[in-house]
């Protein structure tokens, strides 16, 4: 598994780490930041965020999806999951911004439960 060892710290970034994987193997990841934050620390992680309800603006977002699952049996995730993904791994959501256009990502920000 990537990131085997992560140094303690008040954040640990992750950007793209998320989709290419299963959601135990995302588990997985996101259990090891969560060992390594401090008391007061956050996990941080860039990804696209999908909506709950299919949204014809971001159509090509959704194109992702299958691509991810056949190839490297990831997935593209709503806030939702993402936070039942987090909650399983210990940290919890605290907010998923999403950045400034033109891009389809958003900041997902988790703390220690």
């Amino acid at each position: 598994m990537p990131w085997r060892r992560t140094p303690t710290r008040s954040r640990s970034p992750r950007r793209g780490g998320c989709c290419a994987w299963s959601d135990e193997r995302c588990a997985g990841i996101l259990r090891r930041c969560r060992e390594a934050l401090s008391e007061h620390g956050r996990v941080l992680v860039v990804e696209p965020v999908l909506p709950p309800l299919v949204d014809p603006r971001i159509a090509g977002l959704y194109l992702s999806d299958p691509n991810m699952l056949a190839n490297v049996g990831g997935r593209e995730r709503t806030r939702e999951h993402f936070a039942a993904l987090c909650a399983s791994a210990g940290p919890a959501v605290t907010s998923v911004p999403a950045l400034p256009a033109p891009n389809a990502f958003s900041l997902i920000e988790a703390a220690p439960a």
